[in-house]
């Protein structure tokens, strides 16, 4: 097991499993008036935020009169000179002083004003007043159950809402985010939507159909009951999950989206850069293995013509599709811009090896996803199939590799994998790429 440098001792405390349940116990039957008692408490996700700051997701029970009810709260871990955000002292949050952990109590965020709006017992009638003309709802619906479909503090929620109104009932995903971003994500989904990524589209390959955007900061989409292809990966339909991918990855580099701001590989290296040494310093086991692969990531910097770029994704894996039985849906097109292509395939491969030892898959499963994937993605005569477009191919796997690396070295059920995925990532740029 990974063991943090005492100067990271408030990480260490914040992301311990055994210690947490009783420090989050007593102040929430404080703040609800009740005897809470914690159970099945994990920690899926730590996200650092630079200089000793980080976010740290939360997934609990609670349990009382009224039953199991899952919880998932964000805990801001703040550096020993960060200032205490004002919100700590409001009655929907609490402060854990010695390891200087801010948590607000779900469902009250500081920066996404409208997430409690949606937990309301009596959510109040402009809620969904941005509905009544786009799906003919004549303001008597009501939100019957909101079940939350993912969720990061200060930054986004998304929830998957159920309506009903006169025996007829609905669902739909309600995407917040901050009130001046909302607007801009629909115009891109409907953009999309004219390239060639609607309902319509011949491949069935498509975005969410985008219904409304308000100027709180929440987009309406349609609900899709699709399963991801994370959620296939112990399944026959996985591998076949992977050739969709690559054709619905394809389709997306060769669109011709226009006005996408410009991603760099120098904006790439200086944040993966930030990432490996912040690790570095966190673990000192680590230390060695992270430098190596960086002094060898920095010195082979793929280099590329401005005439390659094509719209990028830039987080593209298994979560970002869902796979159904004749159609594929690209999820999380918020950071689209214009960049190397080579990137979103190597960080779906470097995904794969993820998969691969996370879920204890067999080589051959995994060489076979591999391949339903690049075989799908390379189109016959094009570009994206010569060697300058391998080799980057390869670098960016690697540089995927580390900061999925240092990324699992932050979470307490995954530390096993930082040193094998390391490993994986200083083998992988001495190689030739597989694309």
């Amino acid at each position: 097991m990974l063991k943090p440098s005492p100067a990271y001792s408030h990480l260490a405390a914040a992301t311990d499993e055994a210690v947490m349940p009783p420090i989050f116990q007593a102040p929430l039957s404080r703040l609800w008036g009740r005897t809470v008692e914690i159970a099945n408490f994990h920690i899926p996700r730590v996200i650092p935020k630079g200089e000793g700051k980080f976010l740290i997701q939360y997934r609990f029970s609670t349990v009382d009169e009224h039953g199991h009810q899952p919880r998932i709260f964000f805990g801001r871990l703040l550096s020993p000179s960060e200032m205490i955000p004002a919100y700590a002292k409001e009655p929907n949050a609490f402060f854990v002083a010695n390891i200087r952990l801010v948590v607000p109590v779900f469902p009250f965020d500081p920066k996404i004003k409208t997430l409690a709006q949606f937990f309301d017992p009596a959510p109040g009638p402009g809620l969904l007043q941005p509905l009544t003309q786009t799906l003919g709802l004549n303001g008597t619906a009501q939100v019957v159950k909101v079940d939350v479909l993912g969720y990061r503090l200060e930054r986004r929620g998304i929830l998957n809402i159920s309506v009903s109104e006169h025996g007829r009932t609905l669902s739909l995903v309600a995407k917040l985010v901050r009130s001046e971003k909302a607007a801009g994500l629909f115009e891109q989904l409907r953009t999309l939507e004219e390239n060639g990524f609607g309902a319509s589209s011949k491949e069935n390959i498509r975005v969410p159909h985008p219904v409304t955007a308000t100027s709180e900061g929440v987009l309406w989409l349609e609900a899709i009951a699709d399963s991801s292809l994370h959620d296939l990966i112990e399944t026959e339909r996985f591998i076949p999950g992977c050739r969709s991918a690559g054709l619905a990855l394809q389709k997306l580099h060769s669109a011709k989206l226009q006005n996408l701001s410009l991603y760099t590989i120098e904006e790439a290296l200086s944040e993966l850069k930030d990432l490996a040494f912040e690790t570095a310093r966190i673990y000192p086991a680590l230390q060695e293995n992270v430098h190596e692969v960086w002094k060898k990531l920095e010195s082979s910097r793929p280099a590329m013509e401005e005439k390659e770029f094509a719209p990028l994704h830039r987080d593209f894996y298994d979560k970002q599709l869902l796979a159904g039985s004749n159609r594929t849906t690209l999820l999380d097109t918020d950071a689209l811009s214009r960049g190397d292509p080579a990137q979103d395939v190597g960080n779906f491969l470097a995904h794969l090896i993820l998969r691969g030892k996370q879920h204890s898959l067999p080589e051959k499963i995994v060489g076979q996803a591999r391949t339903n994937f690049l075989e799908a993605y390379h189109p016959s005569k094009s570009p994206m199939t010569g060697k300058n477009f391998q080799k980057r191919t390869t670098w960016w796997e690697a540089a995927s590799l580390l900061r999925l690396a240092c990324l699992y070295s932050l979470r307490p059920r995954w530390k096993k994998l930082a040193i094998p995925l390391l490993e994986q990532s200083k083998k992988t740029p001495r190689g030739e790429s597989n694309a």
